[in-house]
């Protein structure tokens, strides 16, 4: 289930929800909102730890890497570094899965990255690799260049002025 979200901002951003493995153009009929994201891309794939991300555009509103942290260990993100460079963090929330007694819970959070548009672009060409650093600990991601220009190559706008 893809559910779409509201920043602080006032962007939108498509929430990781489902299994959404390849680049798609996703229209709200209710806001009328239309984002352009990317596949999804894991880092650190297993049981007690998975990092979810997608890379997105949506139309009128601008850029952002939405974020889906799964682990046994609560990370309750504050900020997300890259090269010395602090970007803006949006909490999504988070929610409690497949609890077993003294096991704990999978805990899975959510949230957005802010990037402008020469970030984004940038990203297509480079990659990023990023640290979310949390009250209780900090992970680290890599996105590929990939991620990144699929978004580009599926949405004509994605390169015009309204993109900011």
């Amino acid at each position: 289930m893809k559910r779409l979200a509201i920043l602080g901002s006032g962007m939108v951003i498509l929430a990781l929800g489902g299994c959404q493995s390849h680049p798609q153009i996703v229209h709200d009929k209710y806001t009328g909102a239309t984002a352009c994201v990317s596949g999804k891309h894991t880092d650190h794939p297993g049981l007690l730890q998975t990092l979810n991300t997608i890379a997105t555009y949506v139309q009128d509103k601008g850029y952002a890497v939405g974020i889906e942290y799964n682990s046994y260990n609560r990370l309750s993100p504050e900020t997300v570094w890259s090269d010395g460079h602090q970007y803006t963090y949006n909490d999504l929330g988070s929610d409690a899965h497949a609890c077993m007694g003294a096991g704990g819970c999978l805990i899975d959070e959510r949230g957005a990255i802010k990037l402008s548009k020469d970030e984004f672009y940038q990203f297509a060409k480079t990659g990023f690799d990023f640290k979310i650093v949390g009250y209780h600990g900090a992970v680290t991601g890599h996105m590929p260049a990939l991620t990144f220009q699929s978004v580009i190559d599926q949405c004509p706008d994605a390169g015009s002025a309204s993109g900011r």
